[in-house]
Formats: structure tokens, C-alpha cells, sequence
């Protein structure tokens, strides 16, 4: 779903032309809840069309790029500050659902 406010000239949006992508060439705005968009598509017609807010749910923004990657997790690897850091004296005591106690009275896992 792409807003009203979002389409801008040079931008290919999915929705105006039925199956296709189309390139925004000029958007007009007439008041707050209507734009008027010039298009072409990829085999080179033109077009005129209006929009109204109630469009908004069928339109999509294209991005630039590819729609899949091959790149792999940028994250992999690296050390967070936390995750390599266990408590298990709390783990333990979740376990046995119960305080375990030393011979003197301390805490056995505090």
C-alpha cells in the first residue's frame, strides 16, 4: 500500500496500469485527497490518470534493485552486547521452583 503523498516523478508504480509497472512523469495535486498522475509504461504508452484517496490500498512503490538476494545474514558473526551472557543460577532456581539453601542458610544460587 503506498500513500498519495508518496508518489513522486521518476518513481515506477505498481496498480495504475492493470499487471504492469508504470514510471510517474508528472503529479499534480488538486486539493489534499486528489492527484492527477502522467504515466508511461514499459512499452512506451502514456496516460493520464486521477487518483483518489480510496486507491491508495491498490497502488505499490516499487524499489530499486533486485526482488531477491543471495547476500547473506550481515549480522553473522558479530558479537552483541548480551547474547553471549547466561545466567543459569536463575535459570536453575525456575527449575526446581524452589530457594535451595547452603548448610549455613546463604542462598545456594543468589
Amino acid at each position: 500500500m503506498a500513500r498519495l503523498a508518496d508518489l513522486t516523478t521518476a518513481t515506477p508504480v505498481k496498480g495504475i496500469v492493470p499487471d504492469a509497472a508504470a514510471e510517474l512523469v508528472s503529479v499534480k495535486w488538486h486539493g489534499s485527497d486528489v492527484v492527477e498522475v502522467v504515466w508511461k509504461d514499459s512499452a512506451g504508452r502514456v496516460g493520464t490518470e486521477i487518483l483518489f484517496r480510496d486507491r491508495e490500498p491498490s497502488l505499490q512503490i516499487l524499489t530499486a534493485g533486485r526482488p531477491w538476494s543471495f547476500d547473506g545474514d550481515r549480522f553473522e558473526g558479530k558479537f552483541r552486547d548480551g547474547v553471549h551472557t547466561t545466567d543459569a543460577s536463575d535459570l536453575l532456581r525456575r527449575m526446581v521452583k524452589e530457594r535451595l539453601l547452603t548448610f549455613d542458610g546463604t542462598l545456594l544460587f543468589p
